[in-house]
């Protein structure tokens, strides 16, 4: 690696083979599953999954998958998974797998002592009215930015990595928006589920762009309602989330996007309660597509159902979130 690399490595990372690896770079990690503890971060390790065509070599891109709002590393790993069984070949593991992805699973904030393993990310909000989603770590300011700094230069000691792209449910999906925003030129995109960009509404730092953005909401959510407003169904915290319809129009103004989408209908291949609109925009900066999920709830399509129907609302069977995102994520590798 040259020198200059190296200190851009250092401060900003750096994306050139020289830096993520490529075809010339000497062997680095193995396939597999492994978890790797952080220095710095007590308590905060990550999930690192290696897909079996990893040659030790070649950079693959890779996908954060952060957990929503009182979950953690584990819980978004099942939840990814049709019926939460993580060998199953539905879920992300498998499927990024088939497509060359590296995944990895962080771990937000626990609460000491009460809920070690109940964790919570600081994706903004807190002030003007604007709530701190999930509570702990935003009400804590925990500086989660800097933890995913810190991961992914973690990361670059385990294995060859290629472009970031990050995606999340909830809680976890709001920090993705948020990373986008404040980590501009580190993620290739993002793929939120059921979470908006509560950063951009409650804070007056100014998000980067462009970024890619698919955004994947259900219209009966009611734990972060398409409409935003002041509603949570598995928390009590105070203040209003921000509406699907706000967090889509700020990432096409960044990223140069026409108002007026292409609609393609998702096939209604299942008895599920819902269905499915494909939104897209043509854009000259960047990429900004969305899947409508009309009656679905707070819930990753295709995937495992992690509370009641009557807490959480209906999942999607019509189309797998995974999939969606993973082609996105190809199409910008």
């Amino acid at each position: 690696m040259r020198a200059w690399c190296l200190v851009t490595f250092v401060f900003f990372g750096c994306s050139s083979a020289e830096a993520t690896g490529g075809p010339d770079a000497g062997m680095l990690g193995a396939p597999g599953d492994t978890t790797r503890t952080l220095a710095g971060w007590p308590d905060r390790s990550y999930d690192l999954h290696v897909p079996p065509t990893y040659d030790g070599r070649t950079a693959l891109p890779v996908v954060l998958a952060f957990h929503g709002g009182g979950g953690n590393r584990a819980s978004q790993r099942k939840l990814s998974c049709p019926t939460g069984a993580t060998t199953e070949p539905g879920c992300l593991d498998a499927r990024a797998d088939a497509r060359g992805f590296i995944v990895v699973y962080p771990d937000g904030t626990g609460v000491p002592t009460l809920a070690p393993d109940t964790r919570t990310w600081n994706a903004g909000g807190g002030t003007g009215g604007w709530q701190c989603v999930s509570g702990y770590a935003c009400n804590h300011a925990v500086d989660d930015v800097q933890y995913v700094r810190d991961l992914l230069t973690d990361l670059r000691t385990a294995v060859h990595v290629g472009k970031v792209f990050a995606t999340g449910m909830s809680n976890g999906a709001a920090l993705a928006h948020r990373l986008a925003c404040e980590l501009p030129g580190q993620l290739a995109g993002i793929a939120p589920v059921g979470g908006e960009n509560q950063v951009q509404a409650a804070t007056s730092t100014s998000c980067a762009g462009p970024v890619p953005v698919l955004d994947i909401h259900g219209t009966a959510d009611p734990c972060w309602p398409w409409a935003g407003g002041a509603v949570s169904c598995l928390d009590g915290n105070p203040g209003a989330k921000v509406s699907v319809a706000d967090s889509l129009a700020a990432w096409r103004a960044r990223n140069g996007c026409d108002p007026i989408p292409s609609d393609t209908p998702v096939p209604d291949t299942a008895n599920d309660g819902t269905t499915t609109v494909h939104h897209v925009w043509h854009c000259t900066g960047a990429s900004v597509e969305s899947f409508e999920v009309t009656g679905g709830g707070h819930t990753w399509p295709g995937g495992y159902g992690y509370f009641p129907v009557g807490t959480i609302g209906l999942t999607s069977r019509d189309f797998s979130a995974n999939d969606a995102m993973l082609d996105f994520f190809a199409a910008h590798r």
